[in-house]
């Protein structure tokens, strides 16, 4: 996607410096928000997270079957046991992840914000990181997304497409 010329992405495109630094500066709960299809990206976060103390709670039964069926066919690696069930999501030292679907973007963070999920409610103290640029056609939404995270005072975490799409 955007590819300038035809091959391989150049390894500009990984994030893990901006999982590492985000894991090490912020103390409180992290919502990584990402594409189901990127398992490369929430692989950079397991490498990151494997560092820190912190486990991991998985939102989405879809997202879960994946995960746990990439790491027990070896396309993920990950300790499972750092894995922890959807009643530790509101403990400050977790990383939740988040996935949406490439043709609802912001869907499930939109059902967070205005607050009709039943497990998640955003704090101030909260780092929403969005694992994926903002693509064309997608402004609008991302917009509206960003303002309200701002207005509850959660940090964001956003990527440049310049940086992480470059070819």
């Amino acid at each position: 996607l955007y590819a300038e010329k035809k091959g391989f992405t150049s390894p500009n495109h990984r994030i893990s410096s901006v999982i590492s630094e985000t894991l090490n500066t912020n103390n409180g709960r992290i919502l990584f928000n990402i594409f189901q299809a990127q398992l490369y990206r929430i692989q950079e976060l397991f490498n990151e997270v494997s560092k820190t103390n912190r486990k991991v709670v998985i939102m989405g039964k879809t997202l879960e079957t994946l995960i746990y069926n990439a790491i027990d066919n070896g396309y993920m690696n990950f300790d499972k046991k750092r894995i922890g069930n959807i009643h530790q999501v509101t403990d400050p030292n977790v990383v939740v992840i988040i996935s949406d679907e490439r043709e609802k973007p912001f869907s499930n963070i939109k059902r967070i914000i205005k607050g009709y999920d039943k497990f998640i409610t955003l704090k101030e103290s909260d780092t929403v990181i969005f694992a994926s640029p903002v693509y064309d056609g997608m402004e609008k939404s991302s917009t509206k997304v960003l303002d309200d995270l701002s207005k509850i005072g959660s940090n964001i975490v956003t990527l440049p497409n310049k940086k992480y799409l470059s070819h």
